[in-house]
């Protein structure tokens, strides 16, 4: 299938020793399943999926919740041996969601509440001829999902739809068509706040700003098939595709993805992935060392220009990155088959943003009841994120067209303790310490 054309690149790898990443054993059942998508709800907590072309119908996902010190395998009822867990999302230690796609066309979402001891059908007839790509939830209840042509549809088209009542009821969106032969590319989605873009293998990238309700589309320059995206912001974000003779292009967006010119980069870009440091301007890449994409891995923190090698040595099939300290990366070899994951060790990325620090305050700071108010200084669009004090993420807020310069917070339902919350705008970043009592 042309979705997983990114994938074919990663067989036949090798690997060596690198300091700034240290290997967590993860064993599937088939011996050639590698991890190549993340889930990360917490420093604590990841979910993972894995792959591999010879043994499609793995019913498998793993997960860690002591920060990948130890990988269970969790087992899921009724994937066939046409099957393909396609994507993955979690929300916590519990409740995770997972995309099915059929190679013989059609597929299904599935969600499980009990950290996968059981699992729950939630579409219908959605998808029902097309190949859901992802799934991601905003939050418990809001969500979305895309997939593309299944073999057997009848008509070329995207089936995207979303969820308000935690995917009881879906609603189909509104989009553009696609383009002749236009299928999204099996990578997870950038999201920011409400905002959600996936990429497609005709080089375009499809955009939405109210939780995929509607979206918009915009192409690249025509240098190839889209090959990974992120975002750090809602303006700013990078996109890398690859032309018919296997050369890579770097492409960067100041627009929130409407426009996407090519940029010239100096440094060791690697091309098996990439993403953004959450909380950051770094983006850090990896490589599979495949002959397209050197191993390794690298990162940026002035939006692509430039790329300081991490390592040159790791074979890596994916990343995903929760904070500068907590980021995992697939890990294959040619010889012994699936090596597990890498977890990035070293302290040298940023661990804050280059954004301009705004003055921004917090009261009642002790709170007694748990309702925060923040005073910001200039009215617009404002993206919060709490978290508590062990890193764990326990509010995300989007606030727009702000007028009054007060941010409200309800934070009554978490137990007393020290929060932080980070408040992210087009001017810049704040990070505020409060106590709820």
């Amino acid at each position: 299938m042309k979705k997983f054309v990114f994938l074919l690149a990663l067989l036949g790898l090798s690997s060596a020793a690198s300091a700034q990443w240290a290997l967590q054993p993860l064993t599937f059942s088939a011996p050639d399943q590698f991890p190549y998508r993340f889930s990360i709800s917490n420093p604590s907590t990841a979910w993972t999926i894995g792959f591999g072309y010879d043994s499609p119908g793995l019913n498998q996902v793993a997960r860690t919740i002591d920060g990948g010190q130890n990988w269970s395998l969790v087992t899921v009822p009724g994937i066939g041996p046409d099957d393909v867990i396609s994507g993955i999302n979690a929300l916590d230690a519990n409740t995770a969601w997972i995309s099915v796609l059929d190679y013989n066309g059609g597929g299904r979402l599935l969600q499980t509440t009990n950290g996968g001891t059981t699992w729950t059908r939630k579409t219908t007839t959605e998808f029902a001829q097309t190949d859901p790509n992802f799934v991601h939830f905003f939050n418990a209840n809001e969500g979305v999902a895309m997939g593309d042509l299944g073999e057997s549809a009848p008509l070329n088209r995207l089936d995207i739809y979303t969820t308000t009542d935690g995917g009881t009821t879906w609603q189909a969106a509104t989009a553009p068509a696609p383009i002749s032969n236009e299928n999204g590319v099996i990578l997870a989605p950038s999201v920011i706040g409400n905002a959600i873009w996936f990429a497609t293998d005709e080089g375009r990238v499809y955009r939405s700003s109210d939780k995929g309700r509607t979206w918009n589309v915009a192409a690249l320059p025509p240098s190839g098939e889209l090959f990974d995206l992120a975002f750090r912001d809602l303006q700013n974000g990078l996109a890398m595709t690859v032309d018919n003779a296997n050369v890579f292009h770097l492409h960067r967006t100041t627009d929130g993805g409407v426009t996407w010119p090519e940029i010239q980069y100096t440094g060791d870009l690697k091309t098996a992935g990439i993403d953004n440091v959450p909380g950051t301007n770094t983006y850090i890449a990896v490589g599979a060392g495949d002959g397209r994409s050197l191993p390794g891995s690298a990162y940026s923190t002035d939006e692509g220009a430039t790329w300081i090698s991490l390592d040159n040595l790791r074979y890596h099939t994916g990343v995903a990155a929760f904070s500068p300290t907590t980021i995992w990366s697939g890990a294959v070899n040619s010889s012994t088959g699936a090596m597990g994951v890498y977890k990035l060790t070293t302290t040298v990325l940023p661990a804050k943003s280059g954004a301009t620090t705004l003055a921004m305050q917090a009261f009642p700071n002790p709170s007694a009841n748990g309702l925060i108010n923040v005073q910001v200084p200039q009215a617009g669009d404002y993206n919060v994120r709490v978290t508590d004090a062990l890193g764990r993420e326990v509010v995300r807020r989007r606030f727009t067209d702000v007028v009054s310069r007060q941010l409200a917070l309800d934070l009554s339902q978490q137990p007393a303790g020290l929060y932080t919350i980070q408040v992210n705008s087009k001017a810049g970043v704040s990070h505020l310490k409060i106590q709820i009592q």
